[in-house]
This record gives C-alpha cells, structure tokens and sequence, in this order.
C-alpha cells in the first residue's frame, strides 16, 4: 500500500513541477508588430541591404509584422520590398540563442507586377545553411529542416529570372522555442 501512494504522491509532484516550469512554447519566433525601423532598440529585428526607395511599405521590418494580404503592392499592403539587385540580402537578429527548425514565406504575390525569386538560402549564426526553392504562389511555403540553435536568419543569394523584376516578402515566419 504504502508503494502506490509514494507513486502516487511523486507524480503529483511532477505534475506541479511541470506546471511552474512549463516547457517554452512552440511559436513565430520572428514575429515583431512593434519592430521599428532603423532602431535596432528591440528584438527580434529585421534588417537589408535593400529597400525601395527608403518607403515605409517597403522596409524589412514589414516582414515580421504579421501582415498576410499578399496579392498587392504599395502603402496598403506592407512587404520587404527591396530594389531590384542579384545582391539582396534580409536578416532578423533575434537578439539570443534560440531553437529553430521551420521558416515559412509568405512572398508577394502581385502578379504580374511582381515577380518571384526561384531559390534561395537559409544562413544561420551557427554558419549552417539550408537551400530553398521558393515558388510562384500565393500560399505560404513552408521550409523545415533539423533543429539548430541560432541568434539570427538571414535570407541571401536569392535568385530571379533576368530581366530583374519586382521580388518582395510580404511574411517571414521562423518557427521554434526560446
């Protein structure tokens, strides 16, 4: 008798030691509505080599913002749109380690006044990359690979057909636990 409720007793305490020190949730880790432009004063925080002609609807930060309405263009509908260059680069600095193993984009899909980058790479603070094929579409594309600890993502060698047209990121999401 005496066994079961020791058992018993023993994972009530597990039960209570998992509920104060739950584990850290499973999230967007790039998510940022309140990333401002330029400050580099909060985190995560976007960053490019490129924005259209410095406009707001255009600037890095807009893609970690949460916006979704991909099908437009210009001050209604937010994007990282950046000039049109073989050179871009887009970084979000998460400000600490963290764990990751998806990323999702959401391109914009203005079609056919955009166009659409055709690969690109996943470059981590830990010097891994992971190679993309980024589709023409609407839909969110969805990127996973192993686990690996990070601080920052940045998204280069980001590849279009020639003559160059307009390319931009609506979305970025990055996905996994502090």
């Amino acid at each position: 008798m005496k066994k079961p409720i020791l058992l018993a007793v023993l994972g009530l305490i597990g039960l209570l030691l998992t509920a104060a020190n739950p584990a850290p949730a499973y999230r967007d880790l790039a998510l940022n509505p309140d990333d401002v432009h330029e400050a580099g004063c909060g985190y995560p925080h976007a960053t490019s080599n490129s924005e259209t002609r410095n406009e707001p609807c255009y600037w890095a930060i807009n893609a970690l913002k949460g916006y979704r309405n991909n099908l437009h263009h210009g001050p209604q509908y937010p994007s990282w749109g950046p000039e049109q260059r073989t050179d871009l680069w887009w970084k979000v600095d998460f400000g600490r380690s963290v764990e990751v193993d998806k990323v999702v984009l959401h391109i914009r899909a203005d079609f056919p006044h955009d166009g659409w980058w055709h690969a690109g790479t996943l470059v981590f603070s830990d010097g891994s990359k992971v190679r993309i094929a980024i589709k023409k579409t609407a839909e969110p594309q969805v990127y996973e690979f192993p686990k690996r600890k990070t601080a920052w993502v940045t998204i280069t060698d980001l590849e279009q057909d020639l003559p160059l047209m307009w390319c931009a990121l609506t979305a970025v999401e990055i996905w996994g636990r502090e």
